[in-house]
């Protein structure tokens, strides 16, 4: 069984068909009985049928990382982004995190660019919280660089240094520049990868990302978005809740009441630091804030817990959760045959083909040789 054909079975079902007609703006829809992974499947079909932007807000930064994993293979690193905070554990405690900073950019630059095909962040109530720049700062502060493009190196270079980019002799993180005669290597906050723009004279003739560790090219490309730190090139008064700059999209919020609860607890616990109270607006959004600019937002509630937006309708889903064997086959064996005669199909799921090869040889070595199953390339990290 493939990938897709595992996703039609959640797409022909009639709680699913409901689910999907009843996504649209303003709406919060509660659902029920997701159990396991369940969600994955469902939010990856959804995702892609509906299009848009879609925010799964999850309890923690580990369960967002869960969902994470489980939705890259369905969708795919071009429709998928994390979003984390961009401090080592939330900004009531400071201490900025660089790998965080530059997830939050590359997510904040792929919404304002998405044209309404599917897109989904994961994130989670630290992350969410904290405000980021808004659009039209963003817009300003990028550097867009074409092949063709008639400009020097130096106009380039002094564009990066109002940016605060520094330059260094070769380039190993995002914020760096170097100039070598006619090739300037760039590390964008919006990328993993730096980028190398070969100049002749005084025109752009080629852009190619690359390799920090070999130096080698790994493609080329047409055009090329620079985004800098956000944090250090735009005033704090421009800055707006994720809600407001992404504006009409889809939330799938595992605790509504919780998440909303961490926004006014991570403000009361920065206002004791601060010098100017006032002033918090800039750095986070509240429980009051983030409601009113999700007005207009989708609300998928795994628990209908939100009284400001208590769901309108209610999907339920026939799932439970997948019984613990802890390596003892025969059970495994049983349940599947159990199952087999109760009229269900039992599909394991994993992206080693040899993991599923020795599952066959184990069985046949207990003398399970009528296990009847069918195998999935795909890896998720909780069974039902």
């Amino acid at each position: 069984m493939t990938t897709d054909e595992l996703l039609q079975l959640f797409t022909g079902e009639k709680a699913y068909r409901q689910l999907a007609a009843e996504i649209r703006p303003g709406r919060s829809v509660g659902l029920a009985s997701l159990a396991g992974s369940s969600l994955s499947l469902v939010a990856a079909a959804a995702v892609r049928q509906t299009g848009g932007l879609h925010v799964f807000v999850m309890e923690d930064r580990d369960a967002a990382g869960y969902l994470y994993n489980d939705l890259f293979p369905l969708l795919g690193e071009e429709r998928l982004l994390f979003f984390p905070t961009g401090y080592k554990r939330s900004i009531q405690f400071g201490q900025e995190d660089p790998s965080g900073i530059v997830q939050r950019t590359a997510a904040l630059n792929a919404v304002k660019n998405n044209d309404g095909g599917a897109l989904a962040l994961c994130t989670y109530p630290e992350a969410l919280a904290e405000k980021v720049v808004g659009q039209q700062q963003l817009r300003e502060s990028i550097l867009t660089l074409r092949r063709g493009d008639r400009l020097s190196t130096a106009f380039v270079e002094e564009i990066l240094t109002t940016n605060r980019f520094e330059r260094v002799d070769f380039v190993y993180e995002p914020g760096q520049y170097s100039v070598r005669g006619g090739i300037v290597d760039i590390f964008s906050y919006s990328d993993n990868k730096p980028y190398r723009i070969d100049f002749f004279g005084d025109e752009i003739d080629s852009i190619r990302p690359f390799d920090v560790g070999t130096q080698l090219s790994t493609g080329t490309l047409d055009e090329v978005e620079i985004v800098p730190n956000l944090k250090t090139v735009t005033s704090v008064e421009h800055r707006v809740s994720l809600a407001r700059f992404a504006g009409e999209v889809t939330y799938w919020i595992a605790d509504g009441d919780y998440t909303l609860k961490r926004f006014d607890d991570i403000r009361t616990k920065i206002l004791g630091d601060l010098d100017e109270p006032s002033s918090i607006d800039t750095l986070v959004t509240s429980r009051k804030g983030f409601l009113s600019d999700a007005k207009k937002a989708a609300f998928v509630l795994l628990r209908d817990n939100v009284r400001e937006r208590p769901a309108e309708v209610r999907v339920a889903f026939d799932t439970t959760p997948q019984p613990e064997f802890n390596k003892k086959f025969d059970l495994l064996a049983d349940d599947i045959n159990a199952n087999r005669l109760r009229g269900y199909s039992t599909c394991l799921l994993s992206d080693n083909k040899a993991q599923i090869e020795r599952l066959s040889n184990i069985f046949n070595s207990i003398g399970e040789k009528n296990v009847v199953f069918d195998s999935v390339p795909l890896a998720l990290h909780a069974g039902f």
